[in-house]
């Protein structure tokens, strides 16, 4: 092992000692199944046998412990964000193996393309969809406040949670939340962005290009297209060929010069205005998170299902408030992990109140 490995290895093992992170039993765990996977890493299901509720366990393919903590450590520190997939701890499959598994907080709809894909995006109330609109980028402004650029942010890496607070009660609150850190790395540690990407639809033109490397606006774009796809219940692009590596090379230099979407009908001006100024080629004219969700927050709490085609109104009077990036929004009510209160987190408290 290398001076490097030993380094995290470390790391890990002073954490567990210190009751920084807790390492449960892979007995704790009944009924895996493969449930899924990440940029790097395979998703299984499981049960948890002490609490009602489902986890998710993550292992990497390529067992890399150094890029296994960077990406523990993301998940630590936006731990108490509602709207980022928490981390619970760590197992294995054995004790004597030396590979470790992130046991992490299941979605019972998995990916937000799924979840448009089973309900159908007809029968989502726009309200719903600028709800979870507004979850994604709060999600993502927990990244950034932390230095944490995604890389990889599309509608499979956004996971949805269906809860009902009353049992007896029939209207579900639906939760959106970001995960697979897998691409994701601290903004100060962007030395050099190797080319490779996941998803082209969703990867910023310019990196595409090979004219930058990716920091928060890159992500900012990444967004407009998961708004896009909210508004529309498809995948972008989903009509373009994409059975060989041309085709891919093809739709990636089309989205080079400038080729986006067409807004779907029935889309309110203000929101579809929001994800198309997400998505322009010039990096300094995309709006900021402070500013998406402060127009998000209008939408949530004051749109009402009209005709969207005939909502002039309502959209001319709130116009100026996507492209207005000097705003301040309302802080949230959000306590993120440091390494001061790091052990504080009370992880099977936690689940068996979920």
């Amino acid at each position: 092992m290398s001076a490097s490995n030993e380094l995290y290895e470390s790391w890990i093992e002073n954490a567990i000692r210190n009751q920084h992170i807790q390492l449960f039993s892979h007995e704790d765990f009944i009924n895996k199944d493969k449930c899924g996977k990440g940029g790097l890493g395979q998703i299984k299901c499981a049960n948890w046998q002490y609490s009602d509720g489902k986890v998710a366990l993550k292992e990497l393919f390529d067992y890399n412990v150094q890029r296994f903590v960077q990406e523990v450590k993301m998940h630590i520190s936006c731990h108490w964000s509602e709207y980022v997939v928490r981390f619970f701890g760590l197992t294995k499959e054995s004790p004597n193996d030396n590979k470790y598994m992130m046991v992490m907080e299941y979605a019972n709809f998995q990916s937000l393309r799924n979840f448009l894909k089973v309900k159908g995006v007809t029968n989502i109330d726009w309200k719903v969809r600028f709800k979870l609109s507004l979850d994604i980028a709060k999600g993502l402004n927990c990244l950034h406040s932390r230095k944490i650029i995604h890389r990889d942010l599309h509608t499979d890496n956004i996971v949805i949670n269906q809860i009902y607070w009353n049992k007896n009660c029939c209207q579900p609150k639906f939760i959106a939340k970001i995960t697979d850190f897998g691409e994701a790395i601290l903004r100060d540690e962007i030395l050099s962005d190797e080319k490779g990407f996941g998803q082209p639809e969703f990867t910023d033109p310019n990196y595409l290009n090979s004219r930058i490397k990716r920091d928060e606006r890159s992500d900012i774009y990444g967004l407009g297209v998961i708004f896009w796809e909210i508004s529309s219940g498809k995948m972008p692009f989903e009509n373009h060929a994409r059975h060989s590596q041309n085709d891919i090379i093809n739709l990636t230099i089309q989205i080079i010069n400038g080729k986006r979407e067409e807004v779907p009908q029935q889309t309110p001006k203000l929101y579809s205005q929001l994800y198309q100024d997400c998505w322009v080629l010039d990096q300094s004219k995309r709006p900021t998170l402070e500013n998406i969700i402060r127009v998000l927050n209008v939408f949530k709490t004051e749109y009402r299902e009209v005709d969207a085609s005939t909502d002039e109104e309502n959209n001319n009077a709130q116009q100026d408030n996507v492209s207005n990036n000097s705003s301040e929004m309302e802080a949230d009510n959000e306590t993120y992990v440091t390494d001061n209160n790091l052990h504080d987190l009370d992880v099977k408290n936690f689940l068996t109140r979920n």
